[in-house]
C-alpha cells in the first residue's frame, strides 16, 4: 500500500505447489508481510503429507489437507495449510449464488460464490471447473484486498 510516493505497507507471497494425478505432492511458499519474513514447506512421506512453517513446528496433516492458496475449489472441503507460515486453517465454508465475476481485463466469467469464515474471513469465487477467479479479504487496519484473475 502507498501514501503518495511512500510505500506504508508490502505484502508478497511467492508460493509453488507440485501436483501429480490429482494428489498434492509438495508445497512451498515464503512471505513478506511488511518486512517479517516467514516460510511454509510440505512434502510428502509416503501417505502422509509433512508440513512446517515459521510458525508451525513439523508436523503431519490431516488426511486430505491442502494449501490454502486459493485456486483449488477441493480445499473448501479439505484441512487448510496456511501458505503464509504453516498453520492450519479453520474456516467454516458456506456455499452462495453463482453470480457474474469480472476480470482484470473487464472480460466476465460465471462463478460460485463462497463465504469462508474464520480467524480472518474471506470470499472465494470458483468457475465450473472448480477454479478460483476471484478473492475478496478484510485485512488487519479494515482496508480490503482483491484479487482477480488476469484476462
Amino acid at each position: 500500500m502507498k501514501l503518495g510516493f511512500i510505500t506504508v505497507f508490502r505484502y508478497r507471497l511467492h508460493g509453488l505447489e507440485t501436483w501429480s494425478d490429482g494428489v498434492l505432492k509438495a508445497g512451498q511458499a515464503t512471505t513478506d508481510n511488511n518486512g517479517k519474513k516467514e516460510f511454509m514447506r510440505a512434502m510428502r512421506d509416503g501417505a502422509s503429507l509433512m508440513v512446517e512453517g515459521s510458525a508451525a513446528r513439523r508436523y503431519t496433516a490431516p488426511e486430505g489437507a491442502l494449501i490454502a492458496s486459493h485456486w483449488n475449489r477441493a480445499q473448501l472441503d479439505a484441512p487448510m495449510i496456511n501458505p503464509q507460515d504453516g498453520t492450519l486453517l479453520r474456516y467454516v465454508v458456506t456455499p452462495g449464488a453463482i453470480v457474474k465475476v469480472k476480470d482484470s481485463g473487464g472480460g466476465i466469467r460465471m462463478a460460485r460464490h463462497y463465504s469462508l469464515a474464520g480467524a480472518a474471513s474471506l470470499e472465494l469465487w470458483c468457475d465450473a471447473d472448480g477454479i478460483g477467479t476471484s478473492l475478496r479479504a478484510k485485512v488487519r487496519d479494515g482496508s480490503t484486498i482483491v484479487y482477480r484473475p488476469l484476462a
